[in-house]
């Protein structure tokens, strides 16, 4: 009996344990892969006028000089970077300045619009004199729906909203003004720009 027994009791701890190791198995599924973003892009694609102004509200009756007085030139960048306009005024003056005509063309994956307008200017020491002595703006802004720019495309009969979608392939026209203030210092050098973000159209302003 004795041995009966033990033989019984073995059979138990042998099938317990058995029965422990059976509850600890386990099993995965796994899902792997890659996620490939968006591209939200613009391009400029040529400068289409570089116009000299001057007598920004010039007085009644005031005879206006010459534009050629000051003299303006735009290209697109030559670092090679087509997101920038290389912009060179001479000779300014107060209420004098140029008007800048680009045409370029969004390059994104997804829908996009216009997100704000950034104009800067700064003295030789990086001061800030955006609206003191250098006046930058933007006069107006288009979309050309699936059309590449061009001169005769940038009418600017219906202005950039900010909530106008734009597609990749669209065109986009604008219209920059550079104005040198009654403030602005003589024989001074100041770098200025104009930039013109775009965003995801879902995230706008976000």
């Amino acid at each position: 009996m004795r041995s009966a027994w033990s033989g019984s009791v073995l059979a138990v701890v042998a099938l317990s344990t058995v029965g422990f190791a059976y509850a600890a198995w386990t099993d995965s599924l796994h899902v792997e892969g890659t996620i490939s973003t968006a591209d939200v892009d613009a391009t400029w694609d040529v400068v289409v006028e570089v116009e000299p102004i001057v007598n920004f509200n010039a007085p009644p009756g005031q005879v206006p000089p010459e534009p050629n007085l000051v003299q303006c030139t735009a290209d697109i960048s030559s670092n090679g970077a087509d997101r920038s306009i290389d912009l060179n005024i001479l000779n300014a003056f107060p209420n004098a300045g140029c008007e800048v005509t680009i045409a370029g063309t969004v390059r994104s994956t997804i829908p996009v619009v216009l997100n704000g307008i950034v104009p800067t200017a700064l003295d030789g020491s990086g001061n800030d004199v955006s609206g003191t002595e250098i006046d930058v703006g933007i006069a107006a802004l288009q979309r050309l729906p699936n059309a590449p720019p061009g001169e005769a495309g940038c009418d600017f009969d219906s202005p950039l909203t900010s909530d106008e979608v734009l597609m990749d392939g669209d065109g986009l026209c604008g219209v920059i003004t550079f104005k040198v203030l009654p403030q602005a210092r003589m024989n001074t050098a100041y770098s200025v720009s104009a930039r013109i973000d775009l965003s995801q159209w879902n995230l706008a302003g976000g």
